[in-house]
């Protein structure tokens, strides 16, 4: 028997005893088989290991369908992740986060010090809110 058509971020489980190590996986690829991402363990905790697992589609058609452990998250999970998230990745970009603070200065305090076109300000102010945001947002990426 061979599984339909799965399709990327589909979810299976595999049961103690089954083809693969018991938990859930997330269909990473189809290409030349199926690949699949584990993500949780048999307790249906998180795991970040980053293992992959190739099957085929008959191997695949031992596996249960399931919903994604992430299809029940809240805004209040975002949030807290993003909390956590935030002040790390501006941490590590000391540079962008000072440019963004001096160009927001320059776009509040400007105009009263320096002789500018009031467009340069707006400029210096997008310009801020770009570079933080992007800090923020963890980008660039910094390779840690």
């Amino acid at each position: 028997m061979t599984a339909p058509d799965p399709q990327p971020y589909d979810h299976y489980r595999a049961a103690d005893g089954g083809p693969l190590p018991a938990g859930t996986y997330r269909v990473v690829g189809t290409r030349d088989g199926v690949t699949l991402l584990y993500v949780t363990d048999d307790g249906g905790r998180r795991v970040h290991a980053g293992r992959l697992e190739r099957v085929d589609r008959a191997t695949l058609a031992d596996l249960t369908p399931v919903e994604g452990p992430d299809d029940d998250a809240d805004i209040g999970t975002a949030l807290y992740y993003s909390a956590r998230a935030v002040p790390g990745n501006l941490v590590a970009r000391p540079v962008q986060v000072t440019l963004a603070v001096a160009l927001f200065a320059l776009s509040v305090v400007g105009p009263g010090v320096v002789s500018l076109p009031p467009l340069a300000f707006e400029a210096a102010e997008v310009l801020a809110a770009l570079a933080l945001g992007t800090a923020a947002a963890g980008l660039p990426r910094t390779g840690r």
